[in-house]
Protein backbone atom coordinates (compact mmCIF):
# COMPACT_ATOMS: atom_id res chain seq x y z
CA UNK A 1 0.00 0.00 0.00
CA UNK A 2 1.28 3.51 -0.81
CA UNK A 3 -0.15 6.81 0.37
CA UNK A 4 1.01 10.31 -0.55
CA UNK A 5 0.46 13.44 1.53
CA UNK A 6 1.02 16.87 0.02
CA UNK A 7 1.09 20.27 1.75
CA UNK A 8 2.34 23.70 0.68
CA UNK A 9 5.74 23.04 2.27
CA UNK A 10 6.35 19.33 1.79
CA UNK A 11 5.39 16.02 0.25
CA UNK A 12 5.37 12.68 2.07
CA UNK A 13 5.05 9.16 0.73
CA UNK A 14 4.16 6.27 3.03
CA UNK A 15 4.65 2.68 1.90
CA UNK A 16 3.60 -0.33 3.99
CA UNK A 17 4.78 -3.87 3.23
CA UNK A 18 3.22 -6.98 4.83
CA UNK A 19 1.82 -4.87 7.72
CA UNK A 20 5.20 -5.04 9.47
CA UNK A 21 7.51 -2.83 7.39
CA UNK A 22 6.88 0.85 6.65
CA UNK A 23 8.96 3.44 4.78
CA UNK A 24 8.19 7.17 5.02
CA UNK A 25 9.84 9.59 2.59
CA UNK A 26 9.49 13.32 3.25
CA UNK A 27 10.59 16.05 0.83
CA UNK A 28 10.38 19.37 2.67
CA UNK A 29 12.24 21.35 0.02
CA UNK A 30 15.49 21.70 1.98
CA UNK A 31 18.76 21.33 0.06
CA UNK A 32 19.70 18.33 2.24
CA UNK A 33 17.28 16.25 0.17
CA UNK A 34 14.63 13.73 1.07
CA UNK A 35 14.33 12.36 4.61
CA UNK A 36 13.70 8.62 4.69
CA UNK A 37 12.51 6.77 7.79
CA UNK A 38 12.34 2.97 7.67
CA UNK A 39 10.38 1.09 10.40
CA UNK A 40 10.00 -2.61 11.05
CA UNK A 41 7.23 -3.39 13.53
CA UNK A 42 7.71 -6.19 16.03
CA UNK A 43 4.06 -7.17 16.15
CA UNK A 44 3.61 -6.26 19.82
CA UNK A 45 0.29 -4.55 20.63
CA UNK A 46 0.32 -0.82 21.26
CA UNK A 47 -1.28 0.41 24.47
CA UNK A 48 -3.54 3.34 23.61
CA UNK A 49 -4.54 4.29 27.16
CA UNK A 50 -4.34 7.87 28.41
CA UNK A 51 -1.32 6.99 30.54
CA UNK A 52 0.91 6.43 27.49
CA UNK A 53 -0.59 9.07 25.19
CA UNK A 54 1.10 12.45 25.40
CA UNK A 55 -1.19 15.49 25.54
CA UNK A 56 -1.45 17.77 22.52
CA UNK A 57 -2.36 20.88 24.50
CA UNK A 58 -2.10 22.33 28.00
CA UNK A 59 -5.15 22.07 30.22
CA UNK A 60 -6.85 20.64 33.26
CA UNK A 61 -7.48 17.05 32.27
CA UNK A 62 -9.45 15.90 35.31
CA UNK A 63 -10.36 16.63 38.91
CA UNK A 64 -11.54 13.77 41.08
CA UNK A 65 -13.57 13.19 43.07
CA UNK A 66 -15.81 16.17 42.36
CA UNK A 67 -17.45 17.01 44.71
CA UNK A 68 -14.57 16.34 47.10
CA UNK A 69 -14.07 16.10 50.87
CA UNK A 70 -11.53 16.88 52.27
CA UNK A 71 -9.06 16.62 49.35
CA UNK A 72 -9.14 15.99 45.62
CA UNK A 73 -6.64 15.34 42.86
CA UNK A 74 -6.20 17.56 39.82
CA UNK A 75 -4.53 16.12 36.72
CA UNK A 76 -2.98 18.66 34.34
CA UNK A 77 -2.08 17.87 30.73
CA UNK A 78 1.42 19.24 30.09
CA UNK A 79 2.31 19.70 26.40
CA UNK A 80 5.66 21.47 26.97
CA UNK A 81 8.16 20.96 29.81
CA UNK A 82 8.46 23.77 32.32
CA UNK A 83 7.02 25.38 35.41
CA UNK A 84 3.37 24.59 36.20
CA UNK A 85 1.48 26.70 38.74
CA UNK A 86 -1.89 25.80 40.20
CA UNK A 87 -3.87 28.39 42.15
CA UNK A 88 -7.12 27.80 44.03
CA UNK A 89 -9.61 30.67 44.47
CA UNK A 90 -12.83 30.89 46.47
CA UNK A 91 -16.02 32.47 45.09
CA UNK A 92 -14.94 35.90 46.33
CA UNK A 93 -11.76 35.70 44.25
CA UNK A 94 -9.44 35.20 47.22
CA UNK A 95 -6.51 32.90 46.59
CA UNK A 96 -6.69 30.08 49.15
CA UNK A 97 -3.83 27.90 47.87
CA UNK A 98 -0.94 28.05 45.43
CA UNK A 99 1.25 25.20 44.15
CA UNK A 100 4.09 25.12 41.63
CA UNK A 101 6.58 22.66 40.28
CA UNK A 102 8.54 21.78 37.17
CA UNK A 103 6.90 19.16 35.00
CA UNK A 104 7.90 17.26 31.89
CA UNK A 105 5.60 16.50 28.97
CA UNK A 106 2.78 14.22 30.10
CA UNK A 107 0.49 14.63 33.09
CA UNK A 108 1.16 16.39 36.40
CA UNK A 109 -0.98 15.77 39.47
CA UNK A 110 -1.59 17.95 42.52
CA UNK A 111 -3.54 17.28 45.72
CA UNK A 112 -5.81 20.17 46.74
CA UNK A 113 -8.00 20.77 49.76
CA UNK A 114 -7.54 21.78 53.38
CA UNK A 115 -9.59 20.89 56.46
CA UNK A 116 -10.27 24.57 57.20
CA UNK A 117 -11.85 25.29 53.80
CA UNK A 118 -15.59 25.86 53.95
CA UNK A 119 -18.11 23.99 51.81
CA UNK A 120 -18.75 25.55 48.42
CA UNK A 121 -17.34 26.18 44.97
CA UNK A 122 -13.69 26.89 44.25
CA UNK A 123 -11.85 27.63 41.02
CA UNK A 124 -8.66 25.93 39.93
CA UNK A 125 -6.42 27.99 37.65
CA UNK A 126 -3.49 26.15 36.05
CA UNK A 127 -0.77 28.07 34.21
CA UNK A 128 2.41 27.09 32.43
CA UNK A 129 5.56 29.11 31.81
CA UNK A 130 4.55 29.65 28.16
CA UNK A 131 1.45 31.73 28.98
CA UNK A 132 -1.22 29.03 28.65
CA UNK A 133 -3.97 28.98 31.26
CA UNK A 134 -6.87 26.65 32.10
CA UNK A 135 -9.65 27.06 34.66
CA UNK A 136 -12.23 24.70 36.14
CA UNK A 137 -14.73 24.80 39.01
CA UNK A 138 -14.62 22.28 41.84
CA UNK A 139 -17.06 21.68 44.70
CA UNK A 140 -16.23 20.95 48.34
CA UNK A 141 -19.06 19.24 50.26
CA UNK A 142 -18.59 18.62 54.00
Amino acid sequence: MMTSLVSEESTASIRVFDNVHMIVEVDDGHPEGITVVDWVFDGLPVNESDETTLPLSFGIDAFYPNPFNPTGTVRIAVDQPGLITLSVYDLLGRQVADFSRNASIGYATFQVGEPHWTSGSYFLVARNSYGSQATTRILLVK
